[in-house]
């Protein structure tokens, strides 16, 4: 599937780029926002490169359930020679693996997901917009030829960059609350976990733990209202958004009644990112502890 790069006018704007692809089905986004100092002064800035995917490839079955039928999934994308796509991703697949995935098979007692969501979800995307940040540029990228019966290359970029330049800001639409926000485990239950969470690292048995508890809060809301909301009073350097239909596959996310689910992340933390051969992580919690003082700080950061 041939990639084709057209620029296209003006600056590397997300809210732009919501305004004009917004509506489209499967739409999918990977932002870098909150993070312009890293960006302007960082040799391998993180906070480069924002993805705005769209219309991801219909029948190529449904998302697989498991982890290791997902290489049979992504070899539906045929590389084939074409432009020169800006930033690091070329078309692929974009979507969420669940934490289940890493222990299915091992028999472990543990409760069900009470959302129900299903343990993979996402679609293979090959046309999407790319935003620069750091030089400020942007640029359509579309597969010349997917094969799955969408329209002709030259009517996609016509219909893309018609929409690019006519789009306005994409702003939060109304997000009303339906009653309370609910805590679903006490906070004298949390607190037995912290307990034995401790009482686990002082016998050895752990270092760390993750331990969260949910809260909910029924909305009149659209997924990505929300998810403009949330970029709104907490931008990050590694934010992402996506809805899912009931069975895992690409959705709409402009009706609050759409979607089978979504997921809205704004998270500082990079996990893992993969260059050619070189891995890097670049975890925050429990890295260096704190100083006494400002400078202390700053020296225990450069080491």
């Amino acid at each position: 599937m041939a990639p084709r790069v057209f620029r296209l006018d003006g600056a590397a704007d997300m809210a732009r780029a919501l305004g004009a692809f917004g509506d489209l089905l499967g739409l999918a986004v990977l932002e870098s926002a909150g993070d312009e100092a890293r960006v302007t002064t960082s040799r391998r800035p993180d906070g480069r490169w924002s993805l705005v995917a769209f219309e991801p490839l219909v029948g190529t079955g449904p998302v697989p359930t498991r982890i290791a039928d997902l290489p049979e999934f992504l070899g539906q994308l045929h590389e084939a020679a074409g432009d020169s796509v800006p930033g690091p991703f070329g078309g692929g697949f974009v979507g969420a693996l669940s934490y289940d995935l890493g222990v299915r098979g091992e028999h472990l007692d543990l409760p069900a997901d009470p959302l129900g969501t299903p343990p993979i979800v996402g679609g293979l995307y090959v046309d999407f917009c790319v935003l620069d940040h750091l030089e400020d540029r942007a640029w359509l990228v579309l597969a010349e030829s997917p094969g799955d019966g969408r329209a002709a290359l030259g009517e996609r970029e016509l219909r893309y960059k018609t929409a690019w330049q006519m789009a306005e800001p994409r702003e939060a639409g109304s997000i009303q609350p339906r009653g309370p926000l609910l805590r679903h485990s006490p906070s004298a239950l949390h607190q037995e976990r912290i307990e034995a969470v401790r009482a686990a690292i002082g016998r050895g048995d752990c270092y760390q733990a993750n331990l969260a508890h949910r809260f909910s809060r029924a909305l009149d809301a659209a997924p990505l209202d929300l998810y403009l909301e949330l970029r709104a009073v907490n931008p990050a350097p590694y934010m992402a958004y996506l809805v899912w239909d009931d069975e895992g596959r690409p959705a709409r996310g402009v009706d609050a009644h759409a979607a089978g689910g979504a997921l809205l992340s704004a998270s500082p933390e990079l996990l893992l990112a993969c260059e050619g051969r070189e891995l890097r992580t670049r975890p925050i919690k429990g890295t260096a502890a704190r100083g006494s003082d400002p400078e202390a700080d700053f020296y225990a950061a450069q080491a």
